[in-house]
């Protein structure tokens, strides 16, 4: 451990070189651990399933955070230790950073496009979820309680990792080995061939559960984030519009949660949600101009549409983009214990919801539906 702090650093969680995370472990679980006797935390004396142990979330950065992986991944710890002092263990990983067989860093340059995609970041994603799984027990994490987070492009990857593990159940039922004979889902064969490929290029495993998602400032229709970009002149501004930059419409419709989903929809096509996640937080600045509100609203009401088991959403009126690396920043600030008193919201599923918060002038307008029975 790092004196300062509760993080223990560039752990390997698969076999190349920038396959390496961040674990930040909660004050209680290292004095357990330090004791090596079980202890029960606040957390157990909820109802949490069958499981024991603390509760883990798993941090999905944005994607231009590789340009300079080891400084720009930091910036991530004051959010990422301010989780953790909350009471969870915080997972922060390194996510298709690499380098090329030049020895060059692999970056998101103009000419180095292709060798960093959005693939890669699922794949290692999926990585990062098995070692979880396979590791946190010994750490005294429940791994029936594993939560993705992300912000951004790091919450559209979120998204896409859990309907692509859905799909893949749906193919297999194909019996599918070539993209040849696709059922249609999307617009185009194109997009269909694009959807069919990312899909298989997870493996096929079920040791990588998530059980919750919490979705901050996400971008989840790219095809309508690449024209909004293009009317006001910001082309490949995002992380995520830059690796489909000069794509063509069917590509972005085959990376997009939401236009996903709404096509599976219409064609009656069912898909276990529950790959999904079974609990689904957003949460968005009503005047966000860098993914606007109606992205996440968007997928919101799809989700209530498919009957998820519970989803929430909390909008901040007042604000543009929620960036939880600052508004995460200072535990004692109001916006900092506001978007804590979120999460835990949807971590602590018997907490009752509480009528006493004074948000004082954060400008928050809460809209609570479930999305299932």
């Amino acid at each position: 451990m790092s004196g300062g702090d509760t993080c223990a650093r560039d752990i390997r969680y698969g076999p190349l070189q920038w396959h390496r995370l961040d674990l930040f472990v909660p004050e209680a679980a290292m004095q357990s651990i330090a004791r090596e006797e079980p202890e029960r935390s606040r957390w157990q004396s909820r109802r949490h399933g069958d499981g024991c142990g603390w509760p883990v979330i798993v941090v999905c950065p944005g994607y231009r955070w590789v340009n300079n992986a080891t400084d720009q991944m930091r910036l991530y710890n004051p959010m990422a230790q301010n989780l953790c002092n909350d009471g969870y263990f915080v997972i922060l990983p390194w996510l298709g950073v690499g380098k090329d067989e030049d020895g060059s860093k692999r970056g998101h340059s103009a000419g180095r496009q292709k060798e960093y995609s959005l693939v890669s970041v699922l794949q290692d994603l999926q990585l990062v979820l098995e070692w979880t799984h396979q590791q946190m027990p010994e750490y005294g994490g429940d791994t029936g309680q594993i939560y993705l987070m992300g912000a951004g492009a790091g919450a559209h990857i979120c998204a896409m990792y859990g309907i692509g593990r859905a799909l893949q159940q749906y193919y297999a039922r194909q019996s599918l080995q070539t993209d040849q004979r696709l059922v249609p889902i999307l617009s185009s064969q194109e997009a269909d061939r694009e959807l069919w490929s990312w899909c298989m290029a997870l493996r096929d495993t079920g040791a990588a559960e998530v059980k919750g998602l919490i979705l901050i400032s996400g971008v989840f229709d790219l095809v309508f984030q690449q024209r909004y970009e293009q009317e006001r002149c910001l082309d490949g501004l995002t992380m995520t519009s830059f690796l489909l930059l000069d794509s063509p419409v069917a590509r972005a419709e085959a990376w997009s949660p939401q236009l996903i989903l709404e096509a599976l929809q219409r064609r009656g096509i069912f898909i276990d949600i529950n790959k999904l996640a079974r609990r689904v937080l957003f949460i968005h600045g009503r005047k966000d101009t860098t993914f606007p509100f109606a992205s996440s609203h968007g997928l919101f009401r799809t989700l209530c549409q498919w009957d998820v088991e519970e989803v929430n959403m909390k909008v901040y009126a007042n604000l543009r983009r929620v960036d939880p690396t600052v508004a995460l920043l200072s535990p004692t600030a109001p916006l900092t214990m506001s978007l804590l008193d979120d999460i835990r919201g949807i971590i602590l599923e018997d907490e009752e919801d509480s009528d006493d918060n004074d948000d004082g002038d954060i400008g928050m307008l809460p809209v609570v539906v479930s999305g299932g029975g």
